[in-house]
């Protein structure tokens, strides 16, 4: 009789069990009540997340991108460490910290997309070629020349994310970041003209502009692990990770609507919705609710195929567990964004680092 374990009752390879029971399997862990989304995706917390908070501090101090105390308590209460720790629960310690410091780093960046250099596509557009200019040097390559304290932090963690990872992979992760910066281009760009695609093609920007494929290239890293190309792009796990992103779009957006509202950012599909088909405020959260809940019956539906499919292509048992990280990193993903916008946040507003 074959064993049968993980979330969606899918019969993985010994390789995989023996990971899961090493590590404990989520399965087991039954989900926390939720009250306003039902995301149906059990919890972890990485036992580093303390460590990993205090360095990633101390690193952002030491790149010049937190100055002063305010930018250090803007930091803390922001609680990016801990959605970390929800994104990557069985990172080791210091992979937990590279994690960290990535997405702290994203999260200023963020801040100034969002900020006065938003309004400025042809500010945007330099700075984000500046940053691929960084993506795409290969490991060990020189420096960019006169980097700005953002550009001299990605440089150092870009050749610490590429340690043990194949071409294959590096490529890979050089076009999801494209995507991601030039995705803060476009949203530049639609700002000043006063233009917002349809609700499809909203989505679509939206959901490369949250980072969810990045940090998915990021799990490999961290988890030391990485798919092979040719299961990489199945369908199958191509579609979980659109879901997946989508999610968390939409779970970012019910967050930010106020802060999208007083910015007057168009880029959010709750406005959107308002504004697309004239409903309130109440009735669109009941839309969005209905839109999260149809992607995860989807979502829930995939993986069952997807062992059957790594057996017919001759997948090792290495790739076999790439893939099961993954599904898992997925969920972690989703259930790890809600629970980090149910928590208090303080968002940033004010001008951080030099450009």
């Amino acid at each position: 009789m074959n064993e049968v374990t993980g979330r969606f009752r899918v019969v993985w390879p010994p390789a995989v069990l023996a990971r899961r029971k090493r590590m404990g399997s989520v399965a087991e862990m039954p989900p926390p009540p939720l009250t306003s989304f039902d995301i149906p995706f059990t919890i972890k917390q990485n036992p580093h997340l303390d460590r990993a908070r205090a360095h990633t501090l101390n690193w952002l101090r030491g790149k010049g991108i937190v100055r002063d105390e305010d930018d250090a308590a803007r930091y803390v209460h922001s609680r990016v460490a801990d959605a970390v720790a929800h994104f990557y629960p069985e990172a080791g310690p210091e992979d937990l910290e590279l994690a960290s410091d990535l997405v702290a780093l994203f999260f200023f960046c963020d801040d100034q997309f969002d900020g006065l250099l938003g309004q400025d596509p042809g500010a945007v557009a330099q700075v984000c070629r500046r940053l691929f200019t960084v993506i795409r040097r290969r490991p060990h390559a020189p420096p960019i020349p006169d980097p700005t304290p953002m550009e001299s932090a990605l440089s150092e963690l870009w050749e610490n994310c590429c340690l043990g990872m194949s071409e294959t992979w590096r490529i890979r992760a050089v076009h999801n970041w494209a995507d991601y910066l030039f995705a803060n281009v476009t949203e530049a760009q639609n700002r000043v003209s006063g233009t917002l695609p349809a609700l499809h093609g909203l989505l679509e920007l939206r959901r490369v502009a949250v980072i969810v494929y990045v940090l998915l290239d990021l799990a490999e890293r961290v988890n030391h692990t990485e798919i092979p190309a040719f299961l990489a792009e199945c369908q199958q796990l191509r579609e979980m990770r659109d879901i997946t992103a989508e999610t968390v779009c939409l779970l970012d957006d019910v967050r930010a609507v106020e802060r999208g509202e007083a910015g007057s950012d168009i880029h959010n599909v709750v406005l959107a919705l308002e504004s697309e088909y004239t409903q309130s405020r109440g009735e669109v959260i009941v839309t969005v609710r209905e839109m999260i809940e149809h992607r995860i019956r989807r979502f829930e539906r995939l993986p069952k195929g997807v062992p059957a499919l790594c057996e017919s292509m001759g997948a090792s048992a290495a790739a076999y567990v790439a893939v099961d990280l993954s599904v898992e990193t997925m969920c972690w993903l989703m259930r790890g964004t809600y629970e980090w916008g149910t928590g208090d946040e303080l968002t940033f507003d004010g001008q951080v680092a030099a450009w």
